[in-house]
């Protein structure tokens, strides 16, 4: 009986000596490329700038104003520099405000809970891409000099970036991209379709293409897990980008079907889709208070890449151990 006592004793201090241990260990920050609502997931995996409060000010004079959980921007419009704890979160016919990104978040937190999210935001996924506002901005830029909107855009990418680099960001997940048959397919919605107008698309594509992989390529110490896209095409022919970029710290996520054992009817797919994860989920959390009850896509692919790659930084491999890994593994599943 005393025997059993200890023994019981001996476990429960064993439990809970290990998760001191794994509460006290250092997490690996992850970026998630866009904005989510920090308030749906435990603080301890949310990055809190510790010398930043919101008051209108620079406090710790990095150049970021109010910079609490990371900075962001509204696609080439004005920065957005803390706005990771959204005004409203209805349903109906107004849109979660950063669903897309609290749910890709939500797929990495699943997969790996000791991590620690660091926000950097790209886009703002929001009911906007066809306001009227908007839609007459981004005609102008896009139909306009390419050369200037994308110099614009490079230079988000490398504040971006410089950010990541600053605190101590490891793995950055990307579902994100773009791709020619977007552009068609937004000429023909907005009835400003020609072949001039395609072609200055087709030099965007390949402008912000350049930028990326440069931006990519000059830090190699930041690993960058990019979602293949849902148009069920080879990237290489749609040039979807980021995801045709290879480099030893970059890798291409395809979706798995329902099954988990062959490549999801939307994925994309090609010579760069190197591995493959869980692309279809329920009940993922979007807000403190909704979930989605359904969800397809490589957007949620790429985070389970991300978690897993997190996992191994946190074991002591490398870059490229990992990416031969993943490699060689092919399918990636979900937690």
């Amino acid at each position: 009986m005393l025997k059993a006592i200890c023994s019981i004793i001996l476990s429960l201090f064993l439990v809970s000596t290990n998760a001191q241990k794994s509460k006290n260990k250092p997490k690996i920050r992850v970026s998630i490329w866009e904005f989510y609502d920090v308030r749906t997931f435990p603080k301890e995996n949310i990055f809190i700038n510790p010398l930043e409060t919101l008051n209108g000010k620079d406090d710790d004079k990095n150049g970021f104003i109010d910079d609490v959980y990371g900075i962001g921007f509204d696609y080439q419009e004005q920065p957005t520099l803390h706005e990771y704890t959204p005004t409203y979160d209805t349903v109906g016919k107004v849109l979660l405000r950063y669903f897309h990104g609290t749910a890709v978040a939500s797929v990495v937190l699943r997969n790996n809970p000791d991590v620690e999210l660091v926000g950097v935001g790209f886009l703002k996924y929001v009911d906007r891409p066809y306001e009227p506002k908007w839609l007459e901005n981004i005609k102008k830029r896009l139909l306009g000099n390419p050369e200037t909107d994308v110099a614009l855009l490079d230079k988000l990418f490398r504040t971006s970036v410089a950010y990541f680099k600053k605190y101590n960001v490891k793995v950055v997940n990307i579902s994100w991209s773009a791709h020619t048959d977007f552009f068609k397919k937004f000429l023909d919605d907005l009835g400003i379709y020609s072949n001039e107008n395609f072609e200055k698309m087709k030099k965007w594509m390949q402008l912000f293409h350049n930028s990326l992989y440069k931006v990519f390529k000059e830090n190699p110490d930041i690993f960058f897990v990019i979602a293949a896209g849902n148009e069920n095409r080879d990237i290489d022919e749609c040039f979807a980008v980021p995801a045709i970029i290879d480099l030893p710290n970059t890798i291409t996520v395809g979706g798995l079907d329902k099954t988990g054992r062959q490549k999801a009817n939307f994925s994309n797919y090609g010579k760069n889709v190197k591995v493959f994860a869980t692309a279809i989920y329920n009940q993922l959390q979007i807000s403190p208070t909704h979930v989605l009850p359904d969800a397809e896509g490589t957007s949620f692919a790429a985070p389970v890449v991300t978690a897993y790659v997190a996992c191994q930084l946190a074991k002591g491999k490398n870059f490229k151990q990992i990416k031969n890994e993943l490699i060689a593994q092919k399918y990636i599943i979900s937690k």
